[in-house]
């Protein structure tokens, strides 16, 4: 994903035109660019949440499973 972003960048050429329809032409272009950007980003974005979930989620089972070990450690101690 990060390389098919570069790839768009690399794609927008600098903005030196010679004349006024070259501008629009450069503008349009970029735009046309950014809105694919915006969507890998947006994709980019939802899996790292995903991921940030999914890491979370295990997180809290770790604890779960430690503290259940605690409690029988402890009921065997007693």
């Amino acid at each position: 994903m990060i390389e098919k972003i570069k790839q768009l960048l690399a794609e927008v050429p600098s903005l030196a035109a010679q004349n006024d329809e070259q501008l629009e032409a450069l503008r349009l272009k970029y735009l046309s660019k950014k809105g694919e950007i915006n969507a890998l980003m947006g994709e980019f974005r939802n899996v790292a949440a995903d991921q940030k979930k999914a890491v979370g989620m295990k997180i809290n089972e770790l604890k779960q499973v430690t503290q259940n070990k605690i409690n029988d450690l402890k009921e065997q101690l007693e």
